[in-house]
């Protein structure tokens, strides 16, 4: 088989298949970078290739690489709004032991959520008592009682104020609070495919080199 490309991400950009997976069985180095510093992962995502992804994955390519801008594969396809790409990715970096929402976070601040509950509901945790802070009797403001309402954040925090951050009362990072947050509160932050505007599965986005951040859902 003739290529005509240069290297392997010269074929991802092209969307040659075939090229692709010669390179790739022909020793191409599987996480080359451009000078926007993308890899072929990031410039698959970019086009929401989900088949060539998944090749690059299969063979080893790094879900966590950043170019210049900073962005991962992941949030580079949730960008460009290709959710079945990043969808795909995300899993990818869980598999490789990766927490997404941590990641996502040291790259674009998340995009806050939280839920109200009454403090009763989640003094049923066990460990609750070890994992309260300082401010869980703010000078200043009313104590705390069963009937009271606190906000359970995405990072899994607790807080009198319904701003991530503040008055924080409960901080816990252990496997048994986020087990008790799955299974007895039932506290499901919505993804951030879920958050992505409708129709946007089929979207057609395809950046040209790597997006400003105007054009980030981030």
């Amino acid at each position: 088989m003739t290529v005509h490309y240069e290297d392997l991400i010269s074929a991802v950009k092209a969307r040659d298949k075939a090229a692709i997976r010669y390179l790739l069985e022909s020793g191409a180095s599987i996480d080359q970078t451009d000078d926007y510093g993308w890899s072929p992962l990031c410039w698959a995502a970019a086009q929401g290739e989900v088949e060539t992804a998944q090749e690059l994955i299969n063979r080893g390519a790094n879900p966590f690489h950043c170019g210049k801008d900073w962005r991962t594969p992941y949030l580079i396809a949730l960008a460009a709004m290709h959710v079945e790409a990043a969808e795909l990715l995300k899993g990818a970096e869980e598999q490789r032991g990766g927490d997404v929402q941590q990641r996502s976070s040291r790259l674009g601040e998340l995009r806050p959520y939280c839920r109200a509950y009454l403090l009763e509901e989640l003094r049923q945790f066990p460990g609750w008592q070890a994992g309260l802070t300082k401010e869980s009797e703010t000078a200043g403001l009313e104590p705390l009682v069963d009937d009271s309402i606190v906000f359970l954040h995405r990072n899994l925090a607790v807080t009198r104020s319904l701003w991530p951050g503040e008055q924080v009362v409960f901080s816990s990072a252990t496997k048994d609070w986020q087990k008790f947050c799955d299974n007895v509160l039932h506290f499901h932050p919505p993804s951030d495919s879920e958050c992505l505007p409708a129709g946007s599965a089929n979207a057609t986005a395809e950046p040209h080199g790597p997006m400003q951040p105007s054009q980030t859902t981030q």
